[in-house]
């Protein structure tokens, strides 16, 4: 026989602003009980003074957005059961990368700032006298823009994000998925202004790609990949194109070290070697687009440097290593 479910929860809330303490609070636990029911209760049976924000309780505004045991989650649809385990012990704390109002409410007004920012606001050259435009459901054009238009603007992705915490002044994932679906709707008309915001410092090309912001989502969203599939695909291939060539070039190391050849011996051998000009063409390729992606994440998370200058200064760094690397790969295998 299973073991009965303790029959209180021992809930820790944050109790304060950005500065603070944790309370402990001791809830009935009951079947089907969500996370917003146990602050609900907390605040009407135990302590009236904790301040928290919801209003639908069905998951369709958002604003019931806390940490829960350090993760970001909307606590109307989150269960207690999955989210405790035998001890029974919950942590309840304010959404991180916000300012704390009091308790577990938070200040949005810099997040919605960034929505503007972003150019977040739809752009119609139409006349009020006109007609809707009509895009059909089934159409490229139409799919293209629903695939990030369910966001609700939650903050639950901007919370979940390292590059906020790092940079406040990043526009954020939840901005910049609101920026990508109006650049895919062919009704809109201010995308010339929208891809300028967008395309600055702290646009979506400071996007890390660490993926939390699409790992959290309640919407199953993914900011991430629609905003900078080409940084995420340029990383993540270039970085097995490195490991294989890293692994072939030690093997061929190991080979010549027990086969008794030196440097000069292996030059020698594979000297005109089709395969290895081939491999080393591509290890220079991906080395000279890795290097600087790696660079630029450093530049900005340890120095001040940022914008078009860094991006020319890498975009230079990049060439001078193709040309670097070629020069030396022609001399040593070609013939």
């Amino acid at each position: 026989m299973p073991k009965p479910l303790p029959a209180l929860l021992h809930v820790e809330v944050w109790r304060g602003t950005d500065t603070g303490r944790f309370q402990t609070f001791d809830v009935p636990r009951r079947e089907h009980q969500t996370i917003l029911d146990v602050v609900t209760e907390i605040q009407r049976t135990q302590d009236a003074t904790l301040a928290y924000r919801f209003a639908c309780r069905v998951g369709m505004c958002g604003s019931c957005a806390m940490t829960v045991n350090g993760r970001p989650r909307w606590t109307c649809r989150t269960r207690v059961s999955d989210v405790v385990g035998r001890k029974a012990r919950i942590r309840l704390e304010p959404l991180r990368n916000f300012t704390v109002v009091k308790d577990l409410a938070v200040e949005m007004t810099r997040f919605f700032d960034k929505w503007r920012d972003a150019k977040g606001s739809f752009e119609s050259d139409r006349k009020a006298d006109q007609d809707f435009a009509v895009v059909p459901p089934g159409s490229r054009e139409r799919q293209a823009a629903d695939a990030g238009i369910e966001c609700i603007g939650c903050g639950i992705c901007y919370s979940a994000c390292d590059v906020v915490t790092w940079d406040p002044g990043y526009l954020g994932p939840a901005a910049l998925n609101r920026a990508w679906t109006l650049l895919n709707d062919v009704r809109d008309k201010a995308n010339d202004a929208r891809i300028d915001a967008v395309a600055g410092g702290s646009g979506c090309h400071a996007c890390h790609t660490h993926m939390s912001c699409t790992a959290f989502c309640p919407k199953s969203l993914a900011p991430t990949t629609r905003m900078t599939a080409t940084l995420f695909i340029a990383q993540r291939a270039t970085a097995a194109i490195l490991a294989f060539a890293v692994s072939v070039h030690l093997a061929t190391i190991i080979y010549a070290v027990r086969g008794g050849l030196n440097a000069a011996d292996v030059l020698a051998r594979t000297k005109g070697n089709a395969w290895f000009l081939v491999l080393y063409l591509v290890f220079v390729v991906a080395v000279a687009i890795h290097a600087p992606i790696g660079l630029r994440t450093i530049f900005r998370e340890w120095t001040p440097w940022r914008g078009r200058s860094l991006d020319l200064a890498l975009a230079a760094f990049s060439l001078l290593l193709i040309v670097l690397g070629l020069r030396a790969v022609f001399a040593l295998y070609l013939p």
